[in-house]
């Protein structure tokens, strides 16, 4: 399959023990070089306590960033330069109003709140 001319791609998953997202991610940019722009793979925990973040790296020479939160993607899909100043402080915002509103989920100094903020 190939892109349409000029368009790139991202491509977003799952880590989690059952996912496949990464198996896919790796055969995509093998053999489709130049067709994705990054890897951002969402780091998940089967249980209540925090999924180990894995050390960012490459995928055929492809970046690949894990991520908890939205938040932590949005930064470093800036970081990466695939958003810009604008578009992060919009999702950094949303975060925030997310977290101000989900009192049961996030309730203030659990895990999941400081898990967020830092």
């Amino acid at each position: 399959a190939e892109a349409p001319a000029g368009r790139r791609f991202i491509f977003v998953g799952d880590n989690g023990a059952s996912e496949k997202d990464l198996d896919a991610a790796e055969r995509i940019t093998r053999r489709h070089p130049g067709l994705v722009r990054a890897v951002f793979m969402h780091a998940v925990s089967p249980g209540a306590t925090a999924a180990p973040l894995p050390p960012d790296g490459e995928l055929h020479g492809v970046p690949l960033r894990y991520f908890r939160t939205y938040a932590s993607a949005a930064a470093k899909a800036h970081q990466l330069g695939l958003i810009g100043r604008g578009a992060l402080a919009r999702v950094l915002d949303s975060c925030e109003e997310e977290m101000a509103a989900d009192s049961l989920n996030l309730p203030p100094g659990s895990p999941n709140e400081r898990l967020l903020v830092d």
